[in-house]
């Protein structure tokens, strides 16, 4: 599954700028008072102007030859979080996967993920840090996860990841190349365990060759397909 697009709400569009843009250094496609939109990757992420402050969890991929560089380079420009008393580095073996996570503009919890099972960029492409791939991941928060799994692979025909983990409240779908992480409201996310929360999000992404959408409302997932609720 890749995702395409990924639609969230601030409550500050000039800071989202100034972190995403300045800081970061990602390509603004479109930026007005009451959203901007940048280039990462293949992807693109945008911001809508919310009346309230929102919170999110969502990870980008990154080349895992660049994952040190990477590293170094956000951690001069973001405050970077903790993954354990001993590091901030995250090694997740059973995903073949290491990340770091860190805060943005409205401290969301960003996540940069290298999966060493998805192919690294060729090596005649320039060494770019931070090495943005794609958006990887976004958390969808629901009251009800198995309800949520089970619809959603009926509509989406999207598979529950194969390298797990399937819990009671936590269980991610897709493939290495882009998540949903299906989650139940309140359980904290990692590393802070802040809990989640339930805010309007959008997201486009191509599964069998089809290009979707999925909308949250209100902590409602919005099926485009007969404009129903979950």
């Amino acid at each position: 599954m890749r995702i395409e697009q990924l639609s969230l709400k601030t409550s500050d569009i000039k800071g989202a700028g100034k972190f995403y843009g300045d800081l970061l250094n990602l390509p603004v496609i479109n930026g007005t008072r009451s959203k901007i939109s940048f280039q990462v990757g293949s992807s693109i992420l945008s911001f809508s102007k919310a009346s309230h402050k929102c919170f999110y969890h969502f990870a980008f991929n990154i080349a895992p030859h660049l994952f040190d560089d990477s590293f170094k380079w956000i951690r001069n420009r973001a405050r970077i979080l903790p993954f354990s008393a001993s590091s901030p580095i995250a090694d997740y073996p059973g995903w073949h996967a290491k990340a770091f996570y860190f805060y943005d503009h409205e401290e969301n919890i960003a996540e940069c993920i290298a999966r060493f099972d998805l192919p690294n960029p060729p090596p005649a492409v320039p060494k770019i840090i931070p090495s943005f791939i794609s958006i990887s991941e976004i958390g969808i928060v629901v009251k009800e996860v198995e309800l949520v799994l089970h619809q959603i692979n009926q509509v989406y025909e999207i598979p529950l990841f194969k390298k797990g983990p399937q819990l009671p409240d936590f269980t991610p779908m897709g493939d290495d190349e882009g998540l949903l992480l299906i989650t139940q409201n309140s359980r904290g996310w990692w590393p802070t365990q802040r809990p989640a929360e339930q805010h309007d999000a959008e997201v486009w992404f191509t599964q069998n060759k089809k290009v979707r959408n999925l909308k949250v409302e209100s902590g409602k997932i919005l099926i485009p397909k007969n404009n129903t609720f979950i």
